[in-house]
């Protein structure tokens, strides 16, 4: 226990984010289970103008991590010993640490399910944005358990002196709708010369989740206490979204989404509030010396999408921009451009194995590392 707590008491609260983020990747890329079908999908609103997903189980059964753990490589057995050792170490001090070296896809999320990656906007001018994560949850009791065991472990770098304090925030909140947990740092700064005092808020994001599905959150803006009341405002309206408010009810989204490829990307202006398209118009106006005439449905109607896809010995990029009816008119007035779409496709081969390209290139990777990568490197990476 005293070798955890010494390690944690060097890790701070925005460390302990970006472990939980390799732990994602982790889970992603320890599961061949794939559903084209996502509950994260019922936390996303309509004042959403970019959305990106990940078809996690899609990419995983393609990379056949399998078949890589079988290659007979030095690399791959001195990896799995090592594995080994971390599990038996730890074994003894943290079973769900344990659990979670064994089994990495077991932190109760659901990687059969797409990941969506947005950015809702309430107030731009307010810088009132958010990035969200949101996805499926496979047990919610899991996810109790494992926050509970950091909340426990987390060390206390809290301080207070003649210069300034810190204190940092880890709570968790369990409700019948959906659990909460909320963290952040608060820093004040006090003045040499006088008693002023500044105060400053950092490091908020929030995490949320029910029996179906998870979101996290945070607002990068973040600067002080009324940012956490927005934070919980927003988690609050995005879990009680109704089905007229939700990203689905836009056609143009639904058209993405049922093409969705490995990697894709989708944007729109439909989320943007209207006086910043307005302004937008009223530039191109100015811009163009009113040579294009455009209004704001003709910018909030148009949407761009780009999808990436890894094939059997090749991958594939498309963008595609889809126009509104006044962007067509102009580009036939102005070009002699009569479409509704731009769109352009290219696909790179470079492997007739027949194997997937991402499972090709993780082999290939492995493979040299495994020549170039001694025991005693090894060693000092773990």
């Amino acid at each position: 226990m005293d070798t955890i707590k010494d390690f944690l008491s060097q890790i701070s609260i925005l460390q302990y984010v970006l472990i939980a983020v390799v732990l994602f990747t982790i889970y992603f890329l320890s599961s061949l289970l794939f559903s084209s079908n996502s509950s994260g999908i019922q936390l996303i609103p309509k004042n959403t103008p970019f959305v990106g997903v990940v078809s996690a189980g899609d990419i995983l059964e393609k990379a056949n991590i399998e078949d890589i753990l079988d290659l007979d490589l030095n690399l791959i057995e001195d990896i799995q010993d090592k594995m080994e050792d971390a599990i038996d170490m730890v074994e003894d001090q943290s079973e769900i640490a344990a659990e979670i070296l064994k089994n990495p896809y077991e932190i109760g999320i659901d990687i059969n399910q797409d990941l969506f990656i947005y950015v809702p906007v309430e107030d731009i001018k307010k810088s009132e944005v958010y990035l969200c994560v949101s996805g499926g949850v496979k047990n919610s009791e899991k996810i109790i358990e494992i926050i509970e065991e950091i909340e426990d472990k987390i060390p206390n770098n809290n301080y207070d002196d003649e210069y300034g304090s810190q204190k940092s925030y880890f709570d968790l909140d369990e409700d019948e709708d959906y659990n909460l947990l909320i963290s952040y740092t608060i820093n004040t700064y006090r003045g040499y010369y006088d008693d002023e005092s500044s105060e400053y808020y950092r490091d908020l994001f929030a995490f949320a989740w029910d029996d179906d599905k998870f979101l996290f959150i945070t607002n990068p803006d973040s600067r002080d206490e009324s940012s956490v009341d927005l934070l919980e405002d927003e988690v609050e309206k995005l879990f009680n979204l109704q089905s007229d408010e939700k990203i689905s009810e836009n056609g143009s989204f639904n058209d993405f989404y049922s093409s969705k490829t490995d990697l894709c990307v989708w944007a729109s202006a439909e989320g943007i509030d209207e006086d910043l398209i307005s302004e937008m118009v009223e530039e191109i106006d100015d811009e163009t010396r009113g040579e294009i005439d455009l209004d704001e449905e003709d910018i909030m109607e148009s949407s761009g999408s780009l999808f990436y896809n890894f094939g059997d010995g090749e991958i594939s990029i498309k963008t595609q921009v889809n126009l509104s009816e006044g962007i067509q008119k102009i580009l036939k007035e102005k070009l002699e451009i009569e479409t509704s779409e731009l769109s352009i496709e290219y696909k790179a081969k470079f492997d007739e194995s027949g194997d997937n390209t991402i499972h090709v290139a993780l082999r290939s990777i492995i493979t040299l590392a495994d020549q170039f990568i001694s025991p005693r490197m090894l060693r000092r990476l773990f």
